[in-house]
């Protein structure tokens, strides 16, 4: 999406972008117009970015591979487990786990939060649940207590916590 804004930019863009995984890109885009363009961005504006970046995930997304493992333990597992998805778009994910925690009334010490980035740890530390790493390329989440790798034998995994 900022390729044609040089190199210099991209870099900046992309370094930012996978140092900050899990942040709303509607922040994200905020920053690259405003502070490394130096461009006034409006909410127009933030939304036809989004869109278009959506755009983008979504068709990377599909093409994507799944986490190996991850398709048979949802489908093992799923009656016995509570499972929730939590994204950085459009809500903060401390706030969407807040949420989850307060609809249904669960007790976050009995609750785990696996995630790949950075914001993924912070909004499991900031409501009480036990944070699980999945290493990948944020290297502050290969120093946690709890890393996978992978979802295969998961459950197993689970049992020893």
């Amino acid at each position: 999406m900022y390729r044609h804004y040089g190199e210099n930019i991209e870099k900046k863009v992309v370094d930012h972008h996978k140092s900050n995984g899990g942040v709303s890109r509607f922040e994200k885009f905020r920053i690259y117009h405003g502070d490394y363009l130096g461009e006034e961005v409006n909410d127009q504006k933030v939304s036809e970015l989004a869109e278009h970046f959506s755009a983008l995930v979504l068709e990377k997304v599909v093409q994507a591979d799944y986490v190996p493992g991850v398709m048979e333990f949802i489908s093992s597992f799923h009656s016995q487990y509570d499972l929730f998805i939590s994204t950085g778009s459009p809500e903060k994910k401390t706030n969407h786990v807040r949420k989850i925690i307060q609809k249904y009334r669960y007790n976050p010490s009995e609750m785990i939060f696996v995630g790949d980035a950075p914001t993924d740890r912070d909004a499991a530390r900031e409501n009480g649940l036990t944070f699980i790493g999945r290493f990948t390329t944020a290297e502050e989440i290969k120093k946690e207590k709890y890393l996978i790798q992978d979802f295969k034998n998961f459950n197993s995994y689970l049992n020893t916590l």
